[in-house]
C-alpha cells in the first residue's frame, strides 16, 4: 500500500517538474460568448512561464472578422 502511494506521489511530481517548462499563453477574456460586442473591445491574454519567452522569437497576431 505504502509503495503504491509512493509511486503515485512520484509520477504527480514529475509532471509538475516538467510543465514548468512550459510557455503557455492563454485567452483571458472575452470567452464563452458572456459580453456584448463594442467599437471597441478589450482582449486579455495571460502568460505562463513568461520567462521562457525570451528564448523563442514569437509574434501574436489578431485577426478579426465582422
Amino acid at each position: 500500500m505504502h509503495f503504491s502511494l509512493l509511486v503515485g506521489v512520484a509520477v504527480g511530481l514529475g509532471a509538475i517538474v516538467g510543465a514548468s517548462g512550459v510557455l503557455e499563453v492563454d485567452l483571458v477574456f472575452p470567452r464563452n460568448e458572456t459580453y456584448a460586442p463594442t467599437d471597441y473591445f478589450p482582449v486579455v491574454f495571460a502568460l505562463q512561464n513568461a520567462e521562457r519567452a525570451r528564448y523563442l522569437k514569437s509574434q501574436l497576431k489578431l485577426q478579426s472578422s465582422l
